[in-house]
C-alpha cells in the first residue's frame, strides 16, 4: 500500500483553487461532468472528486482538461504557490501503474502515457532530457 503524501495548508489552498478552476472552465464551456470525463477519458466519479478536491488531479488529468477546454496547464497553475513542490509530490502520488492501470490495455500503448507524462513536466520545466 503506497503512502498518502501530506500536503502543508499553503498547498491545500492550491489545490483547492485548482479544483475550482476547473470546475470554472468545465462550466464557461458548457459541459456537464459526465461529458467532460467522457471526452478526457476519465470516470465520472473521478471528475467529481476532483472539482470537490477529494481527489488531486494528476499531471495527466490536467492536460487532457486543458486541451479539452481549450485552456494552458499555465491557465490552472499559474495561481499555485510552489508549482514545482506540488506536482512533484503530484508526480509521487500518482504514479502510472498505481493511478492508470487500465489505459495500456485500453488504448494498446503504454508507452504513449509514458510520453504525455513526460512531455507536461518538461513543459513545466521539472524535467529535461
Amino acid at each position: 500500500m503506497r503512502k498518502r503524501i501530506q500536503y502543508s495548508e499553503q498547498e491545500k489552498a492550491d489545490l483547492a483553487e485548482l479544483a475550482r478552476k476547473i470546475k470554472t472552465a468545465r462550466e464557461e464551456a458548457g459541459l456537464s461532468v459526465p461529458q467532460l470525463a467522457q471526452l478526457c477519458e476519465l470516470g465520472e466519479q473521478q471528475l467529481y472528486r476532483i472539482e470537490r478536491t477529494e481527489s488531486v488531479a494528476t499531471a495527466f488529468y490536467l492536460l487532457c482538461i486543458a486541451k479539452t477546454l481549450d485552456k494552458s496547464c499555465d491557465y490552472f497553475l499559474e495561481h499555485i504557490h510552489s508549482p514545482e513542490e506540488t506536482v512533484g509530490k503530484l508526480w509521487e502520488e500518482n504514479k502510472l501503474a498505481e493511478t492508470y492501470p487500465n489505459i495500456g490495455s485500453q488504448s494498446g500503448d503504454r508507452a504513449k502515457v509514458y510520453k504525455m507524462k513526460r512531455a507536461i513536466l518538461e513543459a513545466m520545466g521539472l524535467y529535461s532530457k
